[in-house]
């Protein structure tokens, strides 16, 4: 026998983060419908949720505390107890600086590789997106100023291009290397 739900009985009632305020007109779920609420998260915001996703408990409040286990309020950059500074080193090397206010991060939405801040604060300006940062002497790790310099996209793939007549010489000498080593 299916449960019913009084769902008068939950305006008032706190729900985790949310407190129910009034039933908001109704939400079709398949072919039940059921009825909404205006909820008041603990943050302040307001939300319209369906009254399904309080009585399963599927919500637990505005989306303020979407990933958090403890039921604290996200801790983020240096409100959190793991800050470590700001910076991330890649596999290969390159560091990530912590900019969550600059106009084309790279990774996260608020990561941008060092060399390119680096480059910025040297011309006092923005990198457009069509500029890269090229490494003179092709160490990625190395990010001095004297190393550093502004190219295009095309200009900085024809420096990391191989001429293709030097292709064809390394494929030549690999394959001759493959057959010596296999004795055919």
């Amino acid at each position: 026998m299916k449960r019913r739900v009084n769902y008068e009985s939950f305006i008032g009632t706190r729900h985790k983060a949310l407190v129910v305020l009034s039933i908001d007109g109704t939400e079709k779920s398949g072919r039940t419908v059921f009825p909404a609420y205006l909820v008041q998260c603990d943050c302040g915001s307001t939300k319209r949720v369906c009254a399904r996703e309080i009585v399963y408990r599927r919500i637990i409040s505005c989306g303020c505390r979407i990933g958090t286990k403890t039921g604290r309020y996200e801790k983020r950059a240096a409100n959190n107890p793991k800050w470590r500074g700001g910076s991330i080193t890649e596999a290969d090397g390159r560091t990530l600086i912590y900019c969550p206010d600059h106009p084309l991060p790279n990774h996260s939405g608020i990561y941008v590789y060092r060399y390119r801040l680096i480059m910025e604060k040297h011309l006092g300006r923005f990198l457009l997106k069509s500029e890269l940062v090229h490494h003179k002497n092709g160490n990625c790790t190395d990010d001095r100023l004297e190393n550093l310099e502004v190219t295009s996209r095309s200009d900085h793939a024809r420096r990391h291009r191989v001429p293709q007549h030097r292709r064809f010489v390394d494929l030549k000498l690999s394959a001759a290397k493959a057959s010596a080593t296999h004795g055919t």
